[in-house]
Order: C-alpha cells, then structure tokens, then sequence
C-alpha cells in the first residue's frame, strides 16, 4: 500500500511539474509576441533611413541606425522566501534595437547566427531573467521579412540540462539586405543592485545614428560619468516622477579599428550605475 502510495505521488508530482513548465513556457510565448510588437512600432525617425552615404559604400557594413531603451523600477514586496518580512525588488528591462546594411561575407556570417539564453531563474536569491531576440530582413525593393519563432532552434544545456538557450541561423539572408533586429532583457533583482548599464557611441561599423532612452524610478539612485568625450543626457521628468534621460547622436565617421586601441579608455561611451 506504501509503494503504492508513493508511486501516486511521484506520478502526481511529474504531472504538476510538466503542467508548470508548459505554463513558463506559454507565458513566455505571450511576452515575445507582445514585445515583438511594441518594438517594430516604436516611432524611430533613425529607423526610416534606407540609404548608405557614398563615403561608406566599401564598407563592410553600416549601421543605419541604433536604440537603446532602459525602463527600472522599484517596489517593496512581501518576502515569502528569506528572514525578513519584505524585500525590495528591482525590475529592470533594456532594448538595443539596430539596422545594419550588410556588405560583405564578413557582415552577413557576423549577423546571419545568434545564440542567446531565453530564461533564467536562481534558486536562492529568486532573481530572473527573460531574454528575447527579433529580427527582421529589410530587402533591396522595400520588401521586409519577419523571421517567425518557428526558425528558433531550442537547445538544453548547463547542468542537469537546465539551461534552455536558443539559437537562430536567419534564413535568407544576403549581402546588399538590411537586417533590423532587437535584443530585449527582463531582470528582476531581489535585495540587489542591477549590474552598470553601458552605452557606447561607436562600434566596429561605422554608426550613423544612435538614440538613448531612459525611465528610472525616483525611489532609486541614479549616478553615470560620461567618458571619452561622450555627450550628456538630456534630463527631465514624467507625470509619475520617473526621471527622463534622452540622448541622441549623428555621424562622427569614427570607428574601432582592429589593432592598438583601448575601448575602456577611446570609445565614447557612459556608464550608469543604479541602486
């Protein structure tokens, strides 16, 4: 009767925890379609230039146009789990859109293969993470192709296979297409600071257009240092307190060369630590 028992339990136990990760897996499914829509109809005026200036066109490749996007927030939640009877809890979500003209073999392999964990969770601390990848092929005649979450390759590894990652080799691809793509993270820290955020105004192509938009809780502190001739914020506050950080820049016909340079101490960059 015992073994019985327990058998029941154990089935009862599988079934609970496949039901769980189908719903993990749903509910991720929900976020990509919402976020996949948010970000292709984000109003980017950078984003509607097609066009490679003459003095790039032996270029490898050119980046049309970059976004970066930081949303972080604080709130004081009950904490079932640890000691104390609440926590604070950081919520953090960062987009880094681009559109990059391919121009070579060099570019297209670069940009035809992405790998990328798409959930994480920590036992102890309860932190998480959601990662989300899109992308789109902007062809010569205008024509633009979504590729669909179908062409996303789903890999286990890690301990135990643990580690769900996911890969995309974009179909389709070829030299003389635009490829617009995102990169979306959601972090939720318990009792911990976020790691810094950095935005850099230069990259190995040349960079024609860079955007920076920030909303940061009041309830936090904000402090960045603007480095290697970075330009500063424009600051400002919404409706709710949020404080506004907004940066745009052009062309500086500046990139990263391949040999004798120190990024950390060159690149035009800011750094922002949040706490």
């Amino acid at each position: 009767m015992k073994t019985t028992r327990s058998f029941l339990l154990l089935l009862m136990l599988l079934a609970t925890s496949g039901l769980n990760a189908q719903k993990e897996e749903d509910k991720y499914a929900a976020l990509v379609s919402e976020v996949r829509n948010e970000v292709w109809s984000l109003n980017l005026p950078d984003f509607k230039n097609m066009t490679v200036p003459e003095k790039y066109r032996n270029e490898p490749a050119v980046i049309l146009a970059a976004h970066s996007r930081l949303e972080v927030t604080r709130k004081t939640k009950l904490d079932w789990w640890g000691m104390g009877l609440t926590k604070q809890q950081i919520t953090c979500r960062s987009i880094y859109r681009q559109m990059v003209y391919i121009n070579s073999q060099r570019a297209l392999e670069e940009m035809s293969q992405f790998s990328f964990l798409s959930q994480e969770k920590e036992r102890y601390t309860r932190n998480e993470q959601q990662r989300i990848l899109g992308v789109r092929i902007i062809k010569p005649d205008g024509t633009v192709n979504e590729i669909s979450t179908d062409e996303y390759m789903t890999a286990t590894e890690g301990k135990k296979d643990q580690e769900q990652l996911q890969k995309l080799a974009v179909p389709g691809l070829e030299i003389g297409d635009i490829i617009d793509l995102f990169f979306v993270r959601y972090t939720i820290l318990n009792n911990q600071n976020p790691e810094p955020f950095g935005f850099y105004f230069m990259d190995s192509y040349p960079l024609l257009a860079y955007s920076v938009h920030c909303e940061i809780d009041p309830k936090l502190s904000t402090f960045y240092r603007c480095l290697n001739g970075a330009r500063d914020f424009d600051h400002s506050t919404d409706t709710e307190g949020n404080h506004i950080l907004d940066l745009h820049t052009g062309d500086s016909g500046r990139v990263i060369p391949d040999f004798w340079y120190n990024s950390a101490r060159q690149t035009p960059m800011i750094l922002m630590y949040i706490y």
